[in-house]
């Protein structure tokens, strides 16, 4: 009888790099842009094609470019978050930083008026005293 193989070859059409290129450009962010910031040589992330880069320098571009270190390595982005409360931060992140901060101001003001208004809600001692 004779013996037959195959292999299947799966395909990821984005490496990491691309990611990386594809997350800079989004933000209007260049390779070389991506490297300053970084402080990294301009040639710095292409050779990460053929060896991986270290887990903090990972680390700081996912900050940068303001996602996972998971996304930049698989491609897909792995959340314990609600859908509702992972569409406000994808929203939020894609917020230029100034709004962002106006943002949150009016978030934190929106949030100090509910606790006032839920303490005026709730009946004082003496209301509950009176009313036995």
């Amino acid at each position: 009888m004779q013996k037959i193989s195959f292999s299947i070859l799966l395909v990821n059409p984005m490496n990491l790099v691309d990611r990386i290129k594809r997350l800079a450009k989004e933000r209007g962010m260049s390779i070389d842009d991506v490297c300053s910031s970084l402080g990294i040589g301009q040639k710095t992330i292409y050779k990460w094609d053929k060896s991986s880069p270290s887990s903090e320098k990972l680390y700081e571009v996912s900050k940068l470019l303001q996602c996972s270190m998971d996304y930049l390595y698989t491609g897909e982005e792995r959340s314990s978050l609600p859908s509702g409360d992972q569409e406000l931060l994808e929203i939020f992140h894609s917020l230029p930083p100034e709004t962002q901060r106006d943002f949150l101001g009016a978030m934190r003001i929106h949030a100090e008026l509910h606790d006032l208004a839920d303490k005026d809600d709730e009946p004082e001692e003496n209301d509950l005293k009176q009313a036995k």
